[in-house]
Formats: C-alpha cells, sequence, structure tokens
C-alpha cells in the first residue's frame, strides 16, 4: 500500500468517527436525551419502587423457619388451648362464672359437622345473670380462658338479680371427643 491509499484509508475512518461523534452530540442536545435532574428523578423513583418491592417481600424473608415456628405453635395451640371433651368446656365456664360472681342459668352446647378432620365446632348457648360489673368480668375471664372461646353475640336482659346477658359462643373440640 502506498502512503497516498493509506491516507485515503484514513481519511475515511477518521470522517466515520467525526460522523459517530456528530451523531452522540446531537443525541445529547436534543430533546431525546434526559437532563441531569431528570436523570436523578428517574434514580430517585427507582429506588423508591426497589424499597417498595422490599417491604412487600420483608415478610417472606425466612420463610422457611416461620413456616417451622408456625407449625409449633398450632401443636401447642391444639395441645393446650382445645378441648378434648364436653367437660372440659362445662368446667371452664362454671369456673369463670363461679369466678366472677354471676350466676349460670344454664349452658347448652350443639355440635356441628367436623370442619376439618380433627376438629369439631361446639356452638354454646349460656344465660347468666348478676351485676352488671360482674357480668363483664365473667365476659372478659372466657375470653381469657385456656380453653379457647369465640364469643359471638351478646343480649342484653334484666332480671331481679342485676343484669341477664344470653351469650352465645363457639368452641373447637378436638377429634375424637364425644
Amino acid at each position: 500500500m502506498t502512503v497516498r491509499e493509506i491516507r485515503r484509508v484514513m481519511n475515511v475512518v477518521l470522517g466515520a468517527l467525526l460522523l459517530v461523534i456528530l451523531v452522540c452530540v446531537g443525541i445529547l442536545l436534543s430533546p431525546l436525551a434526559k437532563s441531569r435532574s431528570q436523570r436523578e428523578a428517574d434514580l430517585q423513583e427507582m429506588q423508591a419502587q426497589f424499597k417498595d418491592k422490599e417491604r412487600e417481600l420483608g415478610p417472606s424473608h425466612g420463610i422457611d423457619n416461620k413456616i417451622g415456628a408456625a407449625a409449633v405453635d398450632i401443636g401447642s395451640f391444639y395441645k393446650d388451648r382445645l378441648p378434648a371433651q364436653y367437660s372440659q368446656i362445662d368446667t371452664a365456664l362454671v369456673k369463670a362464672g363461679q369466678d366472677s360472681g354471676v350466676q349460670l342459668q344454664g349452658i347448652s352446647f350443639k355440635a356441628e359437622k367436623k370442619m376439618v378432620d380433627d376438629l369439631q365446632r361446639v356452638d354454646i348457648l349460656l344465660t347468666i345473670s348478676g351485676p352488671y360489673v360482674n357480668d363483664v368480668k365473667f365476659i372478659n375471664a372466657v375470653e381469657r380462658n385456656k380453653v379457647f372461646f369465640v364469643i359471638s353475640s351478646v343480649q342484653l336482659g334484666g332480671s331481679s338479680n342485676g343484669v341477664q346477658l344470653q351469650v352465645k359462643a363457639e368452641t373447637y373440640l378436638k377429634t375424637g371427643a364425644a
């Protein structure tokens, strides 16, 4: 190759590079390119979205440990809080009545079909009477009882002994309960 040919190739290469540089400068100066403040705003928005996604995923970190702990908690709940016999339900309610100073005038149980293989829902209807403060103490005692009770409704009435309440509640029996 001669010097002329090398010079011609070099001029073509330089021209192409100059054209590329002009296109890049044109893009940077055109409305297509974002300003620095726009890029910073985009970055802040992306960081905020990232933090939101991290917060959404936060509870799922260590989920395998949480599942194991939940299984243990469920097992202890079944063992410690769910009765295996109707007599345990009756005993808990009578004791709550005695401790709070109310008179239990009637307790009735109605067993529902099994919800899951090892649990059977039991609806409870009971009537109590006594001073208002004692009735409140009874409801609090039932809600805090070791036996798991859910009070679904309370109807208020009057009696010669103070206030009469008709309480609807429910609990769950473990499998094999009769």
